[in-house]
């Protein structure tokens, strides 16, 4: 599966999963949303793919439980007592 090649497509793209205008889409949401809209949508990954994306741990390297971000809050709460 491949993206849109121009902001044409991903104009299309929001609007045919939304139901959205493109009229409401260029004047109406903000340029940031539509991009963070853009990057959060689901994707086809294939097989060798997330074979390639594996960490040494056994998880996949796009996997979010979370625990990354407690472990970064954790390392700054930890440098931050120091001080």
């Amino acid at each position: 599966m491949d993206g849109p090649h121009s902001p044409f497509g991903s104009i299309w793209q929001i609007a045919s999963a939304t139901g959205w205008s493109i009229h409401y889409i260029l004047w109406r949401v903000d340029y940031l949303t539509l991009r963070l809209m853009l990057l959060d949508q689901p994707r086809y990954i294939s097989a060798d793919e997330q074979k390639e994306k594996i960490n040494a741990d056994g998880r996949a390297a796009g996997a979010d439980d979370g625990s990354d971000i407690a472990a970064q809050f954790e390392a700054e709460l930890k440098r931050y007592k120091r001080k």
